[in-house]
C-alpha cells in the first residue's frame, strides 16, 4: 500500500489488483452518498495522525463479509481509521530499500524530514 498526499486529498494505492482509494481532506460527507466498493471517505489530521471516516460501503451480496472470518456487515457500516507513521520503522525500511532497489541517480530522500500533518509533502534533495 502507498499513500500519496495532496493538499485536498490522500490517494491510497493498493498493490492487490491495482486498486485506488481517495480520502477527501477537511470536508464533510455529502448529504446523499451513493454506495460504492470503498465507500465515501473523508479525513482530517489530529496532530500527526490521519483520521479517515468512511460510510456508504456497498454490500456485494446479502451475506457480505468484512473480513476472512466471515464477520457480516450492512450498508450502515461506518469505519474510522487512524494512520500514523512510525519514523524509525520507516527509516529502516527506507535504508533497506536503498540497498535492495535501484535508485534514481542524484536524488535521495531528506533524512531529516518529519512531516507536518496536512502540510506534509514528499521532500527530496539532490545527493
Amino acid at each position: 500500500m502507498q499513500m500519496l498526499q495532496q493538499p485536498h486529498q490522500i490517494t491510497i494505492l493498493y498493490s492487490q489488483d491495482h486498486e485506488v482509494r481517495r480520502v477527501r481532506l477537511n470536508q464533510p460527507h455529502p448529504a446523499q452518498v451513493t454506495p460504492s466498493w470503498y465507500g465515501e471517505s473523508v479525513g482530517h489530521y489530529e496532530g500527526d495522525t490521519l483520521v479517515g471516516d468512511t460510510v456508504g460501503i456497498k454490500t456485494a451480496r446479502p451475506a457480505a463479509m468484512i473480513d476472512m472470518y466471515g464477520t457480516p456487515y450492512t450498508q450502515a457500516l461506518h469505519v474510522v481509521e487512524r494512520y500514523r507513521l512510525d519514523y524509525e520503522a520507516a527509516k529502516e525500511a527506507q535504508e533497506r530499500a536503498g540497498k535492495e532497489n535501484v535508485r534514481v541517480p542524484g536524488w535521495a530522500p531528506d533524512p531529516n524530514y518529519r512531516g507536518k500533518g496536512s502540510n506534509s509533502r514528499s521532500r527530496m534533495k539532490a545527493s
